[in-house]
């Protein structure tokens, strides 16, 4: 991880945090998950790649819900439904709907 820290390819680095993260949460490790995404996020908004922020963010929802933490929880499912519109997904139904 320090290697790829000191090359400025943000978006690979995103990558590493992320899949830290899901090392962590695969041994419950939460709070150590918790810092590994956080990581991603920031990492990933810094350099402006979106779907990898997305995922970050999709992963510490996920993760504060197990947790019980309202109060993050809210803070990241706001942040993640802002990313969801900027990227607009949308769901399948969602593509059926004549405006």
């Amino acid at each position: 991880m320090k290697i790829a820290q000191n090359i400025s390819q943000l978006y690979r680095l995103s990558k590493v945090f992320i899949v830290g993260g899901n090392i962590y949460l695969a041994q419950d490790k939460f709070e150590e998950a918790v810092h590994y995404y956080q990581e991603a996020e920031r990492v990933s908004e810094k350099s402006g790649h979106k779907q990898r922020q997305h995922t970050a963010l999709l992963q510490l929802t996920n993760l504060y819900a197990k947790m019980g933490l309202k109060s993050e929880w809210n803070t990241y499912a706001n942040k993640l439904f802002n990313i969801q519109q900027e990227l607009n997904l949308q769901s399948e139904d969602e593509i059926y709907v004549i405006n």
